[in-house]
């Protein structure tokens, strides 16, 4: 029966990173931090502070259910109108229409976390997201040159409207001492009329205002050309911030891959020990207790499967006796009984438990009864013969 409720964040391990970075500011994250006993300081970067968040997201706590709070509370609108949406399909347009309404945030929380959102889709709108980011960087270095160019731009005209205003500045000049020259002179002496009606002429002349008023009008043509550079100057500011924002997700997108790719590279090397161990004995002891040791030895001890793929139990079995232990399984309530889980533990020396195909009750029950019995266990994200094979090597290291 598929399921019927709104997930919750710790649910989406997978899209933490993206929901975090995609629907939250480094602002809203800053003051949920003052809400949480996240130890939130000024001293702390933006990747360190996301971080932080994405950790705390991945389980149900009092933190994550903050979070989980504020993301319904801010996104409502998009909540409410992808409640009515009844198939994946919907969910699908639903999304290209939020796209080309540019409402991506709100939209990719509301699709991750409905009940109806196929893991199919999940997928490929976090793609769509992450491409985005890519597309944004290489937007940014355009707008970067382009503001670059009309910054230059705008100091040319500076310049060009500075010469103008000077040039104004110096006839303007001349003309007043032109005025003042004439003026002495028609009162020291009346011999001077014809060059005294010629500089009247002349006077005539600059105070029609016609070079005046050519300046005038490039004056102002020049400071229009300025306001609209300057207009474009601050628009290509802002586009910068954000795709310097966006770059810091590309960073911290890139910090969580490398991340993931270390943890599988865990998984494989711990499989390729077990397969080694099985496959040849060690060259330097007959007991599998030496340093250099390629292989693990379970010295007969009992290993508590609970959950997992019943295709895969034969195999996960195969693993364990080949490492001289012995294997016994719980489906974690699926067709046995609950009850069974608790005889089970007592049995087993050691329990590995793989959170992503088992029930939540189960789950919960296991960590309870390994701390009630002083049990070693370890809870797996995934039930993958990898995870298993590491599940192996780390509970044997406790």
């Amino acid at each position: 029966m598929g399921q019927k409720r709104r997930r919750r964040i710790w649910e989406l391990d997978d899209y933490l990173c993206s929901i975090i970075g995609t629907c939250l500011s480094i602002d809203e994250l800053k003051k949920l931090g003052r809400k949480t006993e996240i130890e939130v300081d000024s001293s702390l970067s933006a990747y360190e502070l996301h971080v932080l968040f994405v950790q705390e997201g991945s389980r149900a706590c009092r933190d994550s259910r903050l979070v989980d709070k504020k993301l319904n509370k801010k996104f409502q609108l998009a909540i409410r109108q992808a409640k009515r949406i009844k198939s994946a399909d919907e969910l699908a347009d639903f999304w290209h229409y939020s796209k080309e309404q540019n409402c991506l945030a709100g939209a990719y929380w509301a699709i991750l976390t409905h009940p109806l959102a196929p893991p199919s889709l999940c997928r490929k709108i976090r793609g769509e997201v992450h491409m985005l980011s890519h597309l944004a960087t290489r937007k940014s270095h355009h707008d970067g040159q382009r503001l670059r160019d009309q910054k230059n731009m705008i100091e040319v005209l500076q310049e060009t409207l500075q010469f103008a205003r000077s040039q104004a500045n110096q006839e303007i000049c001349r003309r007043d001492e032109e005025i003042a020259e004439l003026r002495m002179k028609l009162e020291n002496s009346g011999e001077l009329k014809n060059k005294l009606q010629q500089a009247f002429a002349k006077i005539a002349e600059l105070e029609s205002g016609q070079k005046h008023n050519e300046l005038q009008a490039r004056n102002s043509q020049l400071a229009e050309e300025l306001r609209k550079k300057s207009e474009a100057c601050m628009k290509l500011t802002e586009e910068n911030n954000q795709l310097g924002r966006d770059h810091q997700q590309l960073l911290e997108n890139q910090a969580k891959l490398q991340s993931e790719y270390a943890e599988t590279r865990l998984k494989n090397q711990a499989m390729e020990q077990l397969l080694h161990s099985q496959s040849s004995p060690c060259p330097s002891c007959d007991t599998c207790q030496c340093k250099d040791c390629p292989g693990l030895d379970l010295c007969s001890r009992c290993v508590l499967y609970v959950g997992g793929q019943h295709s895969l139990v034969p195999r996960y079995r195969r693993i364990v006796e080949g490492c001289g232990g012995e294997f016994i399984h719980h489906d974690g309530g699926k067709e046995e009984a609950g009850r069974r889980l608790l005889t089970k533990v007592s049995q087993a020396d050691m329990i590995l438990c793989p959170v992503d195909c088992v029930s939540h009750d189960a789950c919960l029950c296991v960590k309870r009864l390994c701390k009630q019995e002083a049990k070693p266990y370890v809870m797996m994200r995934s039930s993958s013969l990898s995870a298993f094979a590491n599940g192996l090597k780390e509970i044997t290291q406790q």
